[in-house]
């Protein structure tokens, strides 16, 4: 019999455990996209860490087995490229190209995700342009025919190596168009009429396969991305960086689109220009097959209104984030701006399902509450105010609730209880179909009573309710619900007094929660997550 220290050894292992753990390894550790690393990098300075198939065969010999036997290994392959800005110094550069092509040979036949970022400026050197760097997107060409899924983040430069009609088996695309995260060019009024580039358009309309896209950059026609007058293959859309116009020309080209999303840029504040021949009498509203998600972020109020307006009845998924506002202070909470965007909303109450609210304005719980009972088929409501990813608005963290009046109609929702939304979902009629309620807000405040009358109204432990059916019998049962109160990053959990909950009502909801409930009650600073029902 093998001794205890050899049947624990990881060589005994059967290679198909080892190689589904390297595949849940290295899935997780790839980014979801090349704009999330480049936020990341914006605030940090740093490449976010990941592990590659290549970290992974040289722990040992049994490990460099599997990988060099398992193809699947290889599929996917992210390499963000730089290089010295020294002349002819270009070690790093070629290191990475050898590691792409070693990449892609161990691939073998398989259909290739690739993700492919680059340092494209650095102190006036011009890394695109140096011979090593032309390398690159040649080589995603000769292997165009086996990318299934593409996320580039690229210099304009490179534009003319690539040829579109060679992605015949492309269907998810991801593009940065590089010179719009420019600090220079965003901080300026240059958005309004883009400066032409001197490189070809990309146009991957002819993509026969193409279902999925999202960019980073502006649909104008003197920009580097090209949308053509009808684009019937894309169902899923990702826009950022953008102005209006743009929104409106997706939408009205690509008639088959199930879910959308537009982020306008984060300096866009102005409702008095909106881009060339931007009026919501310019548009009828958009007929076709239903959208059925959309996600509108960083909105000026009249924009996020006419997207609505424009937006089919059917829509069953609405995610709306922060507006803009010129001025931040006068107009950006001022509360009428959300009455403004609410009011189109009930539009959608016969077909809206879920309903999400991140980082909007922070005292909206007054016409959150007017607009809850028109929406009577919602199963999902989701609010998220914790100001994270907000650095020019961290002046709201701190601000004195008690110089509410200055700003029309206060900031108490900043530092707030949510109990007059908990007992407003207590009235009958109000989101009969509720079955999920979560609520993460900067420092929440919340009265034990309030919170039980809700779990007990949505719940089978009042009087008159069974396991099927909660107590009002007018109202689905809810059955997952998670309040987060976020902490300023200086707070310390342990000595938090924001939402303090007394033992008994912990007790009760402890029980909520062996009865099936899916409930979490936590305070969160940073990283540290305490849940107050574990």
């Amino acid at each position: 019999m093998a001794s205890s220290s050899e049947s624990n050894s990881p060589s005994v292992l059967p290679d198909e455990l080892w190689l589904h753990i390297f595949q849940l390894c290295l899935s997780s550790s790839l980014p979801p996209s090349l704009a999330e690393v480049t936020d990341e990098m914006a605030l940090t300075g740093e490449l976010p860490t990941i592990t590659t198939p290549f970290c992974l065969s040289v722990v040992s010999s049994d490990w460099r087995r599997v990988c060099l036997s398992n193809t699947s290994l290889w599929s996917s392959i992210y390499i963000w490229f730089k290089s010295s800005p020294v002349s002819n110094n270009w070690g790093l550069l070629r290191s990475q190209l050898d590691a792409l092509k070693t990449w892609i040979s161990r691939s073998g036949t398989r259909p290739l995700r690739m993700v492919i970022g680059m340092e494209y400026w650095d102190e006036g050197f011009d890394f695109a342009e140096c011979p090593p760097a032309r390398r690159i997107p040649q080589i995603i060409m000769e292997n165009g025919g086996r990318i299934q899924a593409l996320d580039l983040a690229i210099s304009e430069a490179w534009y003319k190596y690539l040829e579109p009609n060679a992605f015949t088996e492309l269907e998810t695309l991801k593009v940065i168009v590089s010179d719009v995260l420019d600090v220079d060019k965003v901080e300026s009024d240059w958005y309004f009429e883009r400066i032409p580039v001197s490189s070809k358009a990309l146009d991957f309309s002819r993509c026969k396969k193409l279902s999925s896209l999202a960019v980073t950059g502006m649909f104008e026609p003197t920009a580097a991305f090209q949308v053509p007058e009808r684009w019937e293959t894309v169902t899923d859309i990702a826009m950022s960086h953008v102005i209006p116009g743009d929104c409106i020309k997706a939408l009205v080209c690509m008639p088959n689109l199930k879910a959308a999303s537009f982020e306008l840029f984060r300096d866009f504040d102005h409702d008095c220009y909106c881009g060339p021949e931007w009026t919501r009498d310019s548009f009828n509203p958009r007929s076709g097959p239903a959208l059925q998600t959309l996600s509108l972020n960083r909105m000026v109020p009249a924009v996020m209104k006419s997207l609505l307006y424009f937006i089919p009845l059917s829509l069953k998924h609405l995610k709306l984030g922060r507006l803009n506002s010129y001025d931040s202070i006068k107009r950006a909470y001022n509360p009428r701006d959300y009455d403004f965007v609410f009011s189109s909303v009930p539009a959608f109450a016969d077909t809206l399902q879920s309903l999400t609210l991140q980082n909007t304005l922070p005292h909206l719980v007054k016409p959150l509450i007017r607009l809850l009972p028109q929406l009577n088929r919602l199963i999902s409501l989701e609010i998220i105010n914790d100001w994270k990813d907000n650095a020019g608005d961290n002046w709201i963290r701190d601000i004195d609730v008690g110089s509410k009046d200055m700003y029309s109609g206060g900031l108490s929702w900043v530092k707030s209880s949510i109990d007059e939304l908990l007992l407003s979902l207590v009235v009958d009629g109000t989101l009969p179909h509720l079955e999920r309620f979560w609520c993460t807000i900067l420092e929440m405040r919340m009265e034990d009573w309030a919170l039980l009358a809700f779990l007990r109204h949505r719940t089978c432990t009042g009087p008159g309710g069974t396991q099927d059916r909660p107590a009002h019998q007018h109202c689905c049962r809810i059955r997952d619900v998670r309040l987060v109160s976020v902490q300023q990053e200086s707070s310390d959990l342990s000595y938090s007094k924001e939402l303090a909950i007394s033992q008994w009502a912990l007790e009760e909801m402890r029980t909520l929660k062996r009865n099936g409930l899916k409930i979490v009650v936590a305070r969160s600073s940073g990283e540290s997550v305490v849940d107050l029902l574990e």
